[in-house]
């Protein structure tokens, strides 16, 4: 998986998205979600029905530079 660089604008409507209680959704069909003060990750095609913490440098690298996109 690599990061790809995205621009201010869509960076602050993901954040912005997130802190609202929105899911973002990912290129490759995951979404992301905030749950009490944590980020956390749905990975459909293998666990569809479990979300997974992710790391506060995790999140603030999504934030930065953009969607997660495999390789």
């Amino acid at each position: 998986m690599k990061v790809t660089s995205i621009d201010d604008l869509r960076k602050k409507r993901n954040s912005i998205f997130l802190r609202k209680g929105k899911d973002l959704i990912l290129d490759n069909g995951q979404s992301m979600h905030l749950l009490t003060r944590n980020l956390w990750v749905a990975v459909p095609e293998f666990f569809p029905d479990k979300y997974f913490p992710v790391t506060l440098a995790g999140a603030k690298q999504f934030l930065k530079h953009g969607t997660v996109v495999r390789k």
